[in-house]
């Protein structure tokens, strides 16, 4: 999955770019899952990609590490 999520980034470099990240990304990931999220968010921070989520943990927070360490903006909107 974030072989294809990449690739899509990688087509619509000159094309508006919106992320939804949904509730249902709350859970808990494992170590695999984390590290697939963290390298999607690196690829939408060096893209420039503003982040906008519910602002807690889970797999929603891991595409927030990675889009933060990269530079990215990122925008945490609590409940």
């Amino acid at each position: 999955m974030t072989t294809t999520i990449i690739q899509a980034l990688a087509q619509s470099r000159d094309q508006a770019l919106s992320v939804p990240l949904l509730r249902k990304l709350l859970i808990e990931p494992n170590a695999e899952i984390a590290t697939m999220a963290e390298r999607v968010g690196e690829e939408l921070g060096r893209r420039g990609v503003t982040l906008v989520c519910g602002g807690l943990g889970g797999v929603i927070e891991a595409v927030c590490r990675g889009a933060k360490a990269m530079g990215g903006t990122t925008i945490g909107v609590l409940p």
